[in-house]
């Protein structure tokens, strides 16, 4: 049964034997013939007043659906809003309206045919007492805040603005959208009022009287439990307000789906001994702070409901830390239930020898030292941060707070897997790329801040302003295939060696370990988090081609009105860039002269392009992908995987994936000689020698790793011509699982032609790869797009995989989150999936050759060969 269902056993049977009960029949026999008529009178108007309101509350609900979530849902108005927020905004409408139609149907029935003796009480019990019906209101009145703040956010589009003033202008009492949707929520007491009504005016020895007293009681109890609900979500983000308040420095804790679960005192053991901390404990959140005892005559924030030590002490925000990035590391629980039960039986044993004084003593004794096990009240945390797996030790005050908060833990990350499983995606918009030239192909994409008030980025030369994408420019650039495009963030100011030694020993501080960290205010977010959307400096994109050229453009200029002066000649490839700590790593190939090239800053505030300094590292196969895996640089040379350290440019890890690859394909040399001159060409000359001759055997094409992704502390990897993708560890850079996508392509593909689906199968490859919103979206060869959450892709063997409803014709050449708005500012230290978790919402592009359903049917046969752009919502 539900949990919100009434319990009415006790009144099935009608106890007419009762003396109230024969007093009140006695009442009414004694009622004049008159009366009778009058009270008949009122309750069959009441009953038609239930009809009439009941009609005009469906009618209400039908054009809810019918001028708003259905319009909204089809191909021509769906660019008026996401379908993210249609879904939220019309949450469980559909399902009060199919359950009020039916209600209506059987309140028809019995108007039509009304007499003195209908019974209409049945009808409202059979409704009122069906637990679908119940847990529908339930999700609708849960949701309804979250209705409420979808409609303002849809509101600020002007096009959803103009359509929603329309519909509200046709609507026959001009009710606009939030008076309609919060009709469900006021109609419940209204049921309350005419069932009161019939009642009152139906004798107690009609047949209905007992059904309608029943009835009462199941609708009391839903507008009770309606009630309920809206103040728990009213209080809930009430007290996330509170804890935000009494916290000094911790900010941007209110979020859609989070909730306050517990908070506890415990003390961590660090390097300068025992440190007091409390940790507040939420649905997908821990934070972190430090304790100090309020100085008096100091007003303090009450925290509504919890105890008044909130109130006494001071509490500093130190650091948060995702549930993802969390998980007990020595499992101790079983310990402790093993010594409550311990302690269970000590206790019998001294309720039997009462009388054996000296056994008793001993027995206590036992008992003492096991309450005062420090295996007990000490949780072992391993969370993740951006330099890796730190052990956290956590003591509390006593077991059984250990224990509450363990199973508090355990309960909320299981709680937050099960929320990622389910996904869902929708196809925003199409776009045809009729600007490229016949015969190119889409390489390379990046994500450029923009300088409008909305902040909205650019992608390439695809613009997103006023949230609909659509192609603002295509220009070429140099005279040779563009291979690499990477958007920098601004340089640090140049500063005094004692300036810079201070902001050295920041960076220190800053990378101290969690134990470590002081009781005083946190640090503000960096320079560079800041400058990259919106800050005062201007970030930059770096684009590589085939002719060793590296163009760098301001986020604000145009390719074709840009300077040239900004260039960097390099003589070898361009085949990857990335950027990480103030510094542009590019990597340049050509034969066996493999290079990583480090860019830094100039005196001018810039960069200096004609001094690359080559790192003391020699790669024997060409670099086809540099990512960032926390502080380090992951780097893909032939078919290994390296993990580099940026700051002492060494290699601190290297894994061979494939079978193929016998041999590493890097190995550590001396430093090659500084770059003489400053011309181009003297660093050109310095770059392209030191060629050894005792390279490794060169790997195939179908091993060399092509495509990397980093997620929190894993690394997604697949190779050029596979259809595999391994999953690693990105600090061990130990493999943790493979799987395979042909399984599901083949799937796919079966309602096909013979030919169509050998050639597809035969070249099947991985072509992309990208992790968004929490799901890994795959690109494939065949033109199929699929995504899994990456939660299940970095621990199940075979994860379900999701194929979008379009894909393209041919190959999906890459794949592109793209962040929607402003993101919001890194404030203060957090763990590893921190950063992600404040990103906002996402959007997916893909890019590839024409457009196909999943069902076979091709859009047009004359565009297959055109380059089409493909954005993506995930909701």
């Amino acid at each position: 049964r539900s949990p919100y269902a009434y319990e009415d056993e006790t009144d099935e049977v009608a106890r007419t034997d009762t003396p109230l009960l024969e007093a009140d029949v006695m009442l009414w026999k004694k009622r004049s013939r008159a009366s009778l008529r009058r009270h008949s009178s009122v309750r069959s108007m009441a009953a038609r007043e239930l009809f009439d309101t009941e009609q005009s509350f469906v009618e209400g609900l039908e054009y809810l659906v019918q001028k708003y979530m259905r319009p909204l849902r089809q191909p021509l108005e769906a660019t008026l809003i996401e379908a993210g927020l249609v879904d939220k905004i019309f949450y469980r409408i559909p399902e009060v309206l199919a359950h009020h139609q039916v209600l209506l149907a059987n309140l028809s029935a019995r108007i039509e045919s009304w007499h003195k003796d209908t019974i209409i009480g049945d009808v409202l019990l059979a409704h009122f007492s069906k637990q679908s019906m119940i847990e529908t209101y339930i999700g609708f009145v849960d949701n309804f805040q979250h209705a409420k703040a979808a409609i303002t956010q849809a509101r600020t589009k002007p096009s959803f603005e103009k359509y929603y003033n329309r519909c509200c202008r046709d609507h026959r009492n001009k009710l606009d959208l939030d008076s309609m949707l919060i009709s469900p929520i006021q109609r419940v007491p209204r049921y309350e009022l005419i069932i009161k009504q019939l009642l009152k005016h139906t004798p107690v020895y009609h047949a209905d009287h007992e059904r309608l007293l029943r009835a009462q009681k199941h609708v009391h109890h839903l507008a009770t439990s309606i009630n309920h609900h809206r103040q728990a979500n009213e209080q809930a983000e009430q007290r996330l307000m509170e804890i935000e308040a009494i916290v000094d420095g911790l900010d941007d804790l209110v979020s859609v789906g989070r909730s306050f679960v517990r908070y506890d005192f415990v003390t961590v053991q660090s390097t300068d001994g025992p440190k007091q901390r409390c940790i507040f404990t939420f649905t997908d959140l821990l934070v972190l702070t430090s304790v100090k005892r309020r100085t008096l005559g100091r007003a303090g924030k009450i925290l509504v409901g919890q105890s008044e030590y909130l109130d006494a002490n001071r509490f500093q925000f130190l650091i948060k830390i995702a549930l993802d990035d969390v998980e007990i590391a020595k499992d101790t629980l079983s310990i402790l239930h093993e010594t409550e039960t311990a302690i269970e039986e000590v206790r019998e044993d001294v309720k039997v020898l009462q009388k054996m004084s000296e056994l008793a003593n001993l027995l206590r004794s036992a008992n003492r030292d096991l309450l005062t096990n420090p295996d007990l009240t000490t949780v072992v945390m391993t969370v993740m941060t951006s330099s890796g797996a730190e052990t956290v030790p956590v003591e509390f005050n006593s077991a059984e707070k250990r224990a509450v908060w363990e199973s508090s833990f355990r309960e909320a990350k299981n709680a937050l897997a099960n929320s990622r499983s389910d996904s869902s995606q929708c196809l925003l918009k199409s776009i045809v790329a009729h600007q490229t030239r016949p015969g190119l192909h889409f390489c390379a994409a990046s994500v450029v801040p923009g300088k409008r008030s909305d902040s909205t980025p650019f992608v390439a030369v695809v613009s997103l302003d006023g949230g609909e994408p659509s192609i603002e420019s295509a220009a070429g650039i140099g005279n040779a295939a563009v291979t690499a495009v990477c958007t920098v963030s601004p340089p640090s100011k140049a500063m005094s060696r004692k300036r810079r030694a201070n902001r050295l020993d920041t960076r220190f501080k800053q990378e101290q370990l969690i134990v470590d960290l002081p009781s005083g205010s946190a640090d503000s977010s960096s320079s560079e988090d800041e400058s990259f959307f919106g800050g005062t400096a201007t970030s930059t994109v770096w684009i590589g081609n085939e002719d060793g050229e590296v163009f760098v453009l301001n986020s604000t200029e145009r390719v074709r009105t840009r300077p040239r002066e900004r260039l960097a000649r390099l003589g070898l490839p361009v085949d990857a860039i990335a950027a990480i700590s103030n510094c542009v790593f590019v990597s340049v190939s050509k034969g066996a002269d493999v290079r990583i090239l480090a860019f830094r800053p100039n005196n001018e505030n810039g960069w200096d392009l004609d001094h690359p300094t080559p790192l003391p590292v020699d790669f024997y196969e060409p670099i086809r992908s540099i990512t960032v895996a926390g502080k380090k640089l992951v780097v893909a040379s032939g078919a290994s995987l390296v993990l580099l350290n940026p700051n002492t440019n060494q290699i601190e890890r290297s894994l061979s994936l494939l079978p193929s690859a016998s041999t590493p394909a890097v190995v550590h040399v001396s430093p090659p000689p500084p770059c003489p001159g400053s011309t181009a060409t003297s660093s050109t000359s310095s770059i392209t020698s030191l060629a050894s001759s005792l390279a490794p055997a060169k790997t195939p094409p179908e091993a060399v790793l092509q495509h990397i992704v980093v997620a929190g502390s894993t690394i997604f990897v697949a190779s050029a011509r596979s259809s595999t993708v391994h999953v690693v560890d990105a600090f061990t850079l130990e493999r943790v699982s493979h799987f395979s996508i042909s399984s599901t392509v083949l799937i796919q593909l079966a309602a096909r032609e013979d030919i169509i689906r050998e050639h597809k199968m035969g070249c099947l490859r991985i072509s992309s790869l990208v992790v968004a919103d929490n799901l890994l979206w795959i690109g494939t060869s065949a033109g199929y797009i699929m995504h899994t959450p990456f939660v299940l892709a970095r621990t199940h063997p075979q994860p379900t995989l999701t194929v979008c409803a379009v894909g393209h014709a041919g190959p999906c050449r890459l794949l592109l989150p793209i962040p929607l708005g402003p993101p919001a500012r890194r404030k203060g230290r957090g763990s590893l999936s921190v950063p992600m978790m404040q990103s906002g919402q996402t959007m997916v592009l893909s890019c590839g050759e024409g457009l196909d359903e999943s069902s076979g049917k091709t859009q047009d046969g004359s565009l297959d060969t055109v380059n089409h752009l493909l954005f993506w919502k995930t909701g």
